[in-house]
């Protein structure tokens, strides 16, 4: 089976401005590190200018070392 990569161009590496577009709870899923464990995760779907998306997997977490926090903030301007 031959797998061939989607034609899309992928914008140039640092920041761009985008539009937070979506947010989606996954629910709890397995955690891969650690077997019989599961973990609250959601998606949270970004659009840049040029019409491209970008998707963020993180855990429904609002501890200020997580990802989830860091997005957050950068999105209100202030601490959650």
């Amino acid at each position: 089976m031959k797998i061939v990569a989607p034609n899309c161009t992928l914008p140039p590496e640092g920041r761009h401005p985008a539009t937070f577009t979506k947010f989606e709870d996954l629910g709890f899923r397995p955690d891969p590190f650690n077997p019989g464990e599961s973990k609250h995760e959601i998606q949270l779907t970004f659009e840049l200018a040029n019409g491209v998306k970008q998707f963020a997997w993180v855990r429904a977490s609002l501890h200020p070392k997580s990802k989830l926090f860091e997005i957050v903030t950068a999105l209100l301007g202030t601490t959650p």
